[in-house]
């Protein structure tokens, strides 16, 4: 937005220009590690690891990474629940100058096969959940080495062996912070199919950066994390939070309401990012009052829009404010509503070293006026540095802009507002489906001549996925919608299963 109209409008809050430093990611962590040794970086079910403990025991990680004659740019994946691991598993790749694969840990089957393969990830970093559930599937991948956060199973290496046996002393591998990708992230992109994400060194800190500067937060503070480490909001709106400013993380393995609220009694939380829905269970939970929240400055939602009805009565019953905060996996986190002002229904605004504009949907280059619908489009050192598909990185980033496929608008003061994608694109309970996904293992199935896969508005959820389907000639009768439904949602996680098969006689125009 050139005019940078919240600068007139909210002086306080204007956007500060910071410089970001050109460093590698876990620089962060050994910087926090040097100022605050003993400081408790992260409580996770009463055990207490220090900035030190965390930056020592990452490079006995990376040491192990190295000793496996893992080559620089070489791809680990990390698919597991909330736990120390995650942290030291993701910093010791970064410290072994590797890519680290973060995939959901409810992943599974062909999702969890595709993404280990087409990475060609050389250690998976895991828990016994996920190995237990997913161990074929594992086999099949190839991968070399199976590492497990919580106990040995059968031909696993157990993550307690590695603390034990390697030095904590990082190995010396030279990092480009603005060109090497220390992340990557399977979304859908420009194509509308699931392909790989990067996300440089440089941009991950200047994440961090971004956020805390703008919500001014400090080493004082304590975060919780109850999203997982996987989804990009917890990433982002905890765990880039709390490295950069040396603030205390208190994690939670899995979201459990009541738990929520004991923890940030007990630690004396003072910011909490999650999804609408996590604030929506916590609102109707009997136990929720006042007395859970006295130590918060802030809450944040993200990842979907937030009904104003849970917004009221989270702020009315907490005692805390309620932000909202926008960001896509090609982005990271680029807007949040101030702290300032309350704001109801809208995305926020810009935040530190961020530049946004909407512009014409159709030719993409003319800005558009405050109150008029189009595309939203980004500027920022955080943007990712591009897909695996060059093609899809030339067409989504342009002159430096990054075009986010979501239709917003701008009012008067600056603010920005969502009203729809551009894209094809579901939002269930704020994880991201994307319909092509879906419809090319629907497809695979011999009866389908073709289909279509749509998001059905549905107010608990946002939206649940629905395919309409037009069988092959001869095949009327000979399959049911459940039959179908199955043949999809045993390839796929949770979150993504077809809901609803209608058979049609041709496919709805879109």
């Amino acid at each position: 937005m050139s005019e940078k109209l919240w600068y007139k409008v909210w002086p306080e809050k204007a956007p500060k220009i910071v410089k970001v430093p050109e460093i590698a990611y876990h620089e962060v962590l050994r910087e926090n590690a040097r100022k605050y040794p003993s400081k408790p970086a992260l409580i996770f079910e009463n055990k207490i690891f220090t900035f030190k403990d965390l930056d020592e025991q990452s490079d006995k990680v990376a040491n192990f990474l190295v000793s496996l004659g893992l080559k620089k740019d070489d791809c680990v994946a990390l698919v597991m629940s909330n736990c120390p691991e995650w942290l030291l598993s993701f910093f010791g790749a970064s410290k072994a100058g590797l890519r680290t694969v973060i995939i959901d840990p409810i992943t599974m089957t062909e999702d969890l096969l595709f993404q280990l393969t087409d990475s060609n990830s050389k250690v998976l970093f895991t828990d016994k959940d996920v190995y237990s559930r997913e161990k074929e599937t594992i086999k099949k991948s190839g991968i070399n080495y199976v590492v497990l956060a919580d106990e040995k199973i059968g031909e696993t290496l157990f993550f307690d062996e590695i603390l034990e046996k390697y030095e904590a002393k990082a190995p010396d591998v030279k990092i480009n912070p603005k060109e090497d990708v220390v992340m990557v992230l399977y979304y859908a992109g420009i194509a509308g199919r699931t392909e790989q994400v990067y996300h440089t060194h440089y941009g991950t800190v200047a994440t961090g950066l971004a956020i805390s500067t703008f919500l001014e937060v400090t080493e004082k503070d304590v975060g919780i994390l109850a999203l997982q480490a996987s989804h990009l909001l917890g990433f982002d709106g905890c765990i880039v939070i709390c490295m950069h400013t040396g603030a205390t993380m208190v994690m939670q393995k899995r979201f459990e309401p009541k738990q929520v609220m004991q923890l940030i009694k007990e630690y004396e939380v003072t910011f909490w990012t999650g999804a609408p829905l996590m604030f929506d269970v916590v609102v109707k939970h009997p136990d929720f009052s006042k007395e859970y929240f006295k130590s918060l400055r802030w809450c944040a939602s993200g990842g979907a829009p937030l009904p104003v009805e849970i917004h009221e009565k989270f702020e009315k019953g907490s005692g805390a404010p309620l932000l909202q905060v926008y960001g896509m996996t090609e982005s990271h986190l680029v807007a949040i509503t101030p702290l300032t002002r309350k704001v109801y229904g809208s995305m926020g605004i810009p935040i530190t070293n961020v530049d946004a504009k909407i512009v014409d949907p159709k030719t993409g280059t003319k800005e558009l006026k405050p109150g008029e619908v189009g595309e939203l489009i980004v500027k920022a050192p955080t943007i990712m540095k591009g897909y695996i598909s060059a093609e899809d990185t030339s067409k989504a980033i342009r002159n430096g802009w990054l075009y986010t496929g979501d239709l917003v608008k701008m009012d008067e003061n600056g603010m920005l507002y969502f009203a729809g994608f551009k894209k094809r694109m579901i939002k269930y309970k704020a994880y991201p489906i994307f319909p092509r996904d879906l419809e090319d293992i629907l497809s695979k199935h011999p009866t389908v001549k073709e289909c279509l896969v749509v998001g059905k508005p549905t107010p608990e959820v946002g939206q649940i996925p629905k395919a309409y389907v037009v069988l092959k000639l001869g095949c009327e009768g000979k399959v049911t919608a459940e039959e179908l439904m199955n043949f999809v949602n045993k390839c796929v996680a949770a979150y993504k299963k077809l809901r609803e098969v209608e058979f049609v006689k041709e496919i709805p125009k879109q």
